[in-house]
């Protein structure tokens, strides 16, 4: 790889303060996607946001996510977040009860967490799989 390829990441390593990359896993550059300054790749390491939707999260795919965008003012958007010691892919969705992250998966839908008890770590803004027809998905602002 060339000297612009980016390191990714394990999920459960985006909450520590000093991150150790996986030895040998990187990513080449896009050239027409625009990186946040603060952005991180990481592998997905669940099934909790896999679903029957063209845009579903498979495990080991890439998700590269802007560290600095920890607002989750953004619904339907998915965020890194980290509860009860443990970090999550989730989608941030308005419910009866107030804003909560989601999983995609039908199987952990009454695994929701409330926003307010939950640390953001980031926002999605791009995922690369190879699970899909089309490899490389930009999510929506």
């Amino acid at each position: 790889m060339g000297a612009d390829a980016t390191p990714i990441y394990l999920l459960r390593d985006v909450a520590k303060a000093e991150r150790q990359p996986d030895a040998y896993a990187f990513v080449a550059p896009n050239p027409r996607v625009q990186a946040p300054p603060q952005s991180l790749a990481v592998f997905a390491d669940s099934n909790e946001m896999t679903s029957d939707q063209q845009r579903s999260i498979h495990e080991d795919d890439i998700v590269f996510l802007d560290l600095a965008d920890t607002a989750a003012d953004r619904p339907n958007n998915i965020y890194a977040v980290e509860h009860q010691g443990r970090v999550h892919l989730r989608r941030l969705t308005p419910l009866p009860s107030g804003l909560a992250f989601t999983a995609d998966n039908p199987t952990f839908a009454l695994n929701f967490i409330p926003a307010d008890q939950a640390r953001v770590l980031g926002r999605a803004y791009r995922i690369v799989s190879d699970q899909s027809p089309t490899p490389s998905t930009r999510l929506s602002n």
